[in-house]
């Protein structure tokens, strides 16, 4: 207790001269009240903030014992106290139970022992009323912390609210954009009607909803000097910057620029079409002025036939992306140039070597040496041709949780080679599905592989 701070007493006793000893011992250490009957004490306590009750036990009106189980419901916070020389321990027993007095003091009391006694139960006192304010405050705060948080999470709910709206429309687009890429990629008739149904697979798995990786075809028919009639299969497989939505808008922007150099300005040597569309890619983005480095990664054959449909050649051009061909049991990598298309460079043009794939049948299959055949008369093919991105050999998985490796895609493809196209693409995905399982990982990049039998 505070050293300045009085203690407030009120003394009952039907004996006024205990009334005057009392007073007179303490009333220097605290502000002491006293009663001569319950009545006045009542009156005293409507009046005065009374901390300790001190009461004799017997007396006219009502006992001591009563009187503090009668004011218990008004003032409960009061410490409440018997001084007498009534020492009968059923009195006691009750004073405890019945008037939850804090001491039971027999008379005649000493005036340091007393001191004592009062000096503690104004600490409780005070004790009670901090712990009470306490509780108060903390009852106060959680109200105010229980209304904070539903302020909070109101507006949580709102923010939310926002932004599952925001997300479902940038949703919303991205499925557009994605119907708008779908449409842009060659439809399978077209695919059949150049190689037929069961020559060819696409496995085309973008990471994201959109995709950076695209795949592209065009048929270009032509006359040659001698008047002879000519078709152009063009084929491509390119990984563009990045992926998701950067991704695919950089790959609309290098499929209509493969398509008005091929279509438009009829370029049609593959590795004069990568060379052009290094230039246009660099005037579109605007990359020596912007120093940005956005470009792609392409794999591009031009299969040419002759009027009756005889294959002729295979030409490839690659910028990063190599091809693999299957021929006599044997898997052949044609190595790409290694630059990229696009990207700020320091020259102003780009140089990409080109490759002819040889078509000749063999010996031992008892057909002749030939510089062509029919697509239609091969039952089983000679060459099977495969375009990739570098997706699925970057792809991490299995039990060490590592890449796929271009080694590893090189012996599937070899060891799968043999089997029909639509086999072979169930192959390749459910071991990439496996891999990636074993290895408790996410697809990384876009995936693309495009097979063909030629």
């Amino acid at each position: 207790m505070d050293s300045t701070d009085k203690g407030i007493i009120l003394y009952i006793d039907d004996e006024e001269n205990n009334l005057l000893t009392f007073k007179s011992s303490f009333r220097r250490l605290y502000e002491v009240h006293t009663a001569i009957s319950a009545l006045e004490a009542l009156e005293i306590l409507e009046k005065e903030p009374i901390q300790l009750i001190i009461t004799d036990q017997r007396m006219p009106d009502m006992t001591g014992t009563e009187f503090l189980a009668k004011i218990i419901p008004k003032f409960p916070d009061l410490i409440r106290m018997i001084l007498t020389g009534f020492s009968e321990i059923g009195s006691i027993i009750e004073a405890i139970n019945k008037g939850q007095v804090y001491r039971f003091i027999l008379k005649p009391w000493d005036r340091e022992e007393l001191k004592m006694t009062i000096d503690n139960a104004l600490e409780a006192f005070h004790l009670r009323q901090k712990n009470k304010e306490l509780l108060s405050n903390l009852q106060k705060y959680n109200e105010e912390l229980e209304q904070k948080v539903t302020d909070r999470t109101l507006i949580i709910s709102q923010k939310n609210g926002e932004l599952e709206h925001k997300n479902k429309q940038i949703m919303a687009s991205i499925n557009y954009a994605k119907r708008i890429q779908n449409a842009i990629l060659p439809f399978e008739e077209k695919f059949v009607r150049a190689f037929g149904k069961d020559n060819f697979f696409v496995l085309f798995k973008p990471k994201d909803i959109v995709s950076g990786d695209f795949y592209w075809f065009e048929e270009i028919h032509r006359s040659d000097p001698a008047g002879l009639t000519e078709t152009l299969n063009f084929l491509a497989v390119a990984d563009c910057t990045g992926h998701g939505v950067s991704g695919a808008f950089m790959s609309m922007i290098a499929n209509q620029i493969l398509h008005e150099t091929i279509v438009k300005n009829q370029i049609y040597a593959p590795n004069l079409v990568l060379k052009h569309l290094h230039k246009e890619v660099l005037r579109v983005l605007r990359q020596k002025e912007t120093n940005t480095n956005d470009g792609l990664d392409i794999c591009l054959i031009v299969i040419s036939k002759n009027s009756d449909g005889f294959m002729n050649k295979i030409e490839y051009s690659g910028a990063m992306n190599p091809l693999f061909y299957v021929q006599n049991n044997e898997l052949i990598e044609i190595k790409a140039t290694k630059k990229a298309i696009g990207g700020h460079q320091s020259e102003d043009e780009r140089l990409f070597e080109m490759h002819e794939i040889s078509l000749q049948s063999l010996e031992d299959r008892g057909e002749g040496i030939s510089n062509s055949f029919p697509l239609s008369s091969k039952p089983s093919p000679l060459t099977t041709i495969y375009l990739c991105t570098d997706g699925y050999q970057d792809q991490f998985g299995g039990l060490e949780n590592r890449k796929f490796m271009v080694k590893n895609l090189k012996n599937l493809l070899l060891e799968i080679s043999e089997q029909a196209m639509s086999e072979q693409k169930q192959i390749l995905e459910n071991r990439l599905n496996d891999w990636i399982l074993a290895g408790k990982e996410e697809q990384i990049d876009d995936i693309t592989i495009f097979g063909i039998k030629v």
